[in-house]
Order: C-alpha cells, then structure tokens, then sequence
C-alpha cells in the first residue's frame, strides 16, 4: 500500500513539473513572438505612414484628372450643341423622350397587346367604306370648286390652288365629323368620338413625338446628302413655300389655314380611324396596321413635296407611326388629331421663323 502511495506522488510531482516546463516554453515563446510583432509594427509604421499619405495624394490626383475630364467634356459637348443647336437639341429630346416613356411604361413591348382599342363591333369593309367616303367627298369638293371657278386642272397659280384646297375640305369635313360621331357610338371601345378632355393627352402626345419626328427628318436628309450629293432645301412642301414667299398673301394664309384645321381632321379620320382600324380588323395586329397605315400615310404626300424629296415623305411616315401608336395607345381619335394639328402648325411657324 505504501509503495502504491509513492507511485501516486511521483507521478503527480513529474506531471506537475512537466506541465510548468511546458507554460514556461509557451509563455516565453509568445513573449518572443509578441516582442518580435512590436519591433517588426515599430520598424513599418513611418513607411505605413508614407505609402497611405502617396495613395491619398494618387487619389487626389485621380479626382482632379476626372474633374477636369468632365469639365472639358461639358464644354466640347457644349459647343458642339451651339454649333447646330438644331441637329442636337432634337437628338436629345428624342433620347429623353424614348427613355421618359419606357420609363413609364408608355412604349414597352407588347404594351399594345393588352387592353386594346376594339374595332369589332363592325366588319372591315364598314371601317374601309367610311374612310374611302370622305376620302371621295374629299375629291369631289375639289371638283365642284374647280368648276365653279372655272381652274383649270394642274394650275400652279396661288388662287386656284388655296380655292382648290379649301373645296376639298367643304364636304370632308363635315363628312368626317357625321362618320366619327355614327361610327362612335355604333362602336365606343373603338375610339372614335372626339372629345375636349382629350386635347391635352394630344398636346403631351406631340411634345414626345416632336423630337423623334424631326430626327427622323435630319437622318433622312443626311442619307439624302451622302447619296444624292446635295443637301435638300429646308422647305419641301409647296403650301410652306407660298407662305414663305409672301406671309401677308390672303390665299397663301387660306391654304395654311386649311393645312392646319381641314387635314388634320380629315386625313386622320381617313387614315387612323377607318384606315388603321380596318386594318386591325383585318390582321388582327396593332403594330402591322399602324406600319402598312403610316406607309400609306406618307405615300398620299409624295406628290406634294417638290421633286419627290422622299427625306421629306420618310419623316411623315415615321410621324403617321407616332399618330397611329398615340391612338391605339391612348384610344382616343382626339389625340393623333390634336397631334396633326399642332404639327402643321408649328411648321409653319418654323417657316415664318427663319
């Protein structure tokens, strides 16, 4: 038992002496390795010290280059916009404009698809009927006029032209006005009937449009120049060129005046109305009417631009594109209407303008 008890107490004191050997070598190794981090953090502190003061002067020096960057570019953007204010102020109304409407969900894809204008409440025949009526009440207006005034056929003088013009509006429009109103409430989701409350979605509708129109007209006057070799006049429509070459002329006042209330309503009655709607019957598809109506749209026009410019007709198709998405969009025929208007007019007073 005795030597059993001296077992136990020898073994305890080595296991007591080996355990103090072993925290001694521990302490005095972290001792060391502690001293050594103290000497090492001493000796790399002023160059710490130094390389953060160069990346913050790097820093500094990046911030200044950039600004200076920015400022230069401003001011080259800046003088490239003075130097055609015209050419870049659309561009960057028609960026804003396409950016604003995505943005607010007015052009996304399939946004025609879902609670779309209805035009079946008449067969397609109905709707091509009512356009081609007043479309003919349109030519037979000019006839009677020209045969009450005794106008001879293709006459270019002024007079004959502005009387001309005027008779064609003296039945189409009041034509125009009967259709939409029967056409309306035969079929109410279809749009049709003209309304005052829808005049001011029209005004924001060509405010969008505007931009997009003329840099439609720039490019295609561009491409005139790069493939014809000339640049084509800024006046391309024979009504524009009589007010120009005497504003205070009573018949050239006549026909701008007729340009500006008689085809608007009666063109987009023809086109957008009867023309387009028929179409959607037709197809079954928004976007196809609107493109074969725009084409046919700008295609009407050819013969009254000088020459045939067709950098002229190619900004009027994309307009008549801009017209027919405004209706379907809105399903107003108020809107594409107060949109024509307002474009007419506002090219005439460019024109007056320059």
């Amino acid at each position: 038992m005795s030597r059993c008890r001296n077992w136990e107490r020898d073994t305890f004191r080595l296991a007591s002496k080996t355990s103090s050997f072993f925290s001694s070598t521990i302490s005095a190794r972290m001792a060391g390795v502690l001293l050594t981090l103290v000497i090492v953090g001493a000796l790399l502190t002023p160059g710490i010290a130094v390389g953060a003061e160069q990346v913050g002067e790097q820093v500094e020096r990046v911030a200044e280059s950039a600004k200076e960057a920015t400022i230069d570019a401003a001011n080259a953007s800046l003088r490239t916009i003075k130097s055609d204010p015209w050419t870049w102020l659309h561009i960057i109304g028609a960026g804003a404009s396409l950016l604003g409407m995505w943005a607010f969900k007015v052009l996304r894809p399939g946004v025609l698809e879902g609670d779309q204008r209805s035009v079946e409440n008449h067969p397609s025949i109905v709707w091509f009927a009512s356009g081609a009526l007043v479309f003919l009440g349109m030519l037979a207006g000019g006839v009677v006029a020209g045969e009450i005034f005794d106008i001879s056929k293709g006459s270019s003088d002024l007079k004959d032209q502005a009387i001309l013009s005027l008779g064609n509006y003296l039945i189409a429009i009041p034509t125009a006005l009967l259709l939409s109103r029967l056409l309306g409430m035969s079929s109410p989701e279809s749009g049709l009937s003209l309304g005052a409350k829808d005049i001011t979605p029209g005004l924001l509708a060509i405010v969008l449009a505007w931009p997009i129109v003329q840099c439609a007209a720039l490019l295609a006057a561009w491409l005139a120049v790069k493939f014809g070799g000339s640049a084509p006049d800024d006046i391309a429509h024979s009504t524009l060129e009589a007010l120009k070459d005497d504003p205070k002329d009573v018949w050239a006042i006549s026909m701008a005046g007729a340009a500006v209330i008689g085809a608007p309503l009666v063109e987009e009655f023809v086109f957008r109305g009867c023309l387009q709607s028929a179409l959607r019957k037709l197809f079954g598809g928004a976007w196809i009417a609107i493109i074969l109506t725009s084409a046919l749209f700008a295609g009407m026009h050819v013969e009254m631009f000088k020459d045939g410019r067709w950098h002229a007709v190619a900004a009027l198709f994309v307009f008549g594109v801009t017209l027919g998405f405004a209706f379907e969009r809105t399903k107003k025929f108020t809107v594409p209407v107060v949109m024509h208007v307002v474009f007419n007019l506002a090219n005439i007073i460019i024109t007056l303008a320059k």
